[in-house]
Order: structure tokens, then C-alpha cells, then sequence
């Protein structure tokens, strides 16, 4: 009896909690971007333990972003039928996934490329401020074949 007693109790208190975050405040803050800034972009790869040189990765420039932080399209890519309105985690994948699909079918190019060094990092510097999407190639070791996403 004491045990069913305990599980009602665990049962009601995990579910305060997992509703807890649906009764809390959301705090806005505003403040503009800097769109004459410079922006730079550091890509990592390796499997933790060890760095993956040698691979080279290229970097697509999506959308300018506005002092208010809104996305517009830009150049390539400003023809596409692509949405940057509300997105998710979900959103954000697929768009990834759609934008690379056109950089493959039209033969996109790059707006810079960079591979890694000895520390598996590839660095993007001096790009302004935007919506980027960086490709990377696979890279084969020990059997095994790492594919960045």
C-alpha cells in the first residue's frame, strides 16, 4: 500500500514538474545588431579524441541579417522557395538539409572555403554579418567514416 501510495505521489510531483516550464515568464530583450560588424566562424572536427585534418569545408552565405534581427535572403539564394519565418530545431535542420540540396542541384559555389589544420578546426574570418551554411567533407579513418552535419 505504502509503495502504490509512493508512486501516486512520485507520479504527481514529475508531473509539476514537467509543467513547471509552461507557467513561466518569458523575458524579451532587445537590442539591434551590428550589421557593419565583421563576423568570423570557427568549424571543429574530430571524434573527441582525435583531430581531423585535411578536410576541407566550405562556407555559403544564406541571408543578410537586419539591424532588428530580421533574415532576408541573399544573393544564390534569394530566389529560392525557402521560409526563415518561426523556425525550430526541427525547422532549422530542414532548412539546412533544403539549402544544401540547391548548393548540389545548381552547383552553387562557395562564398569562401577553408580546411582544417592539426587541431581539426577550419576558420572563417572577416565575413559580415549573416546567415551562413558551412559543408564539410567526409573524412576516413581506421575504417571507419566521419561526415559532418
Amino acid at each position: 500500500m505504502k509503495l502504490h501510495q509512493f508512486r501516486k505521489r512520485f507520479a504527481i510531483l514529475l508531473a509539476a514538474l514537467l509543467l513547471l516550464p509552461c507557467f513561466a515568464l518569458t523575458a524579451f530583450a532587445y537590442e539591434t545588431v551590428d550589421t557593419g560588424r565583421e563576423a568570423s566562424l570557427t568549424v571543429y572536427f574530430g571524434d573527441g579524441e582525435n583531430d581531423f585534418s585535411g578536410v576541407e569545408f566550405r562556407v555559403y552565405r544564406v541571408a543578410d541579417v537586419s539591424e532588428t534581427g530580421e533574415m532576408i535572403l541573399a544573393g544564390d539564394f534569394a530566389g529560392y522557395p525557402v521560409s526563415l519565418e518561426e523556425l525550430d530545431s526541427s525547422g532549422w535542420r530542414a532548412l539546412a538539409l533544403t539549402v544544401d540540396a540547391y548548393i548540389a542541384r545548381d552547383g552553387l559555389l562557395p562564398l569562401r572555403e577553408a580546411g582544417t589544420g592539426e587541431s581539426g578546426e577550419a576558420v572563417f574570418e572577416g565575413l559580415p554579418v549573416g546567415l551562413y551554411l558551412i559543408t564539410g567533407d567526409a573524412y576516413e579513418s581506421g575504417g571507419y567514416t566521419y561526415t559532418p552535419e
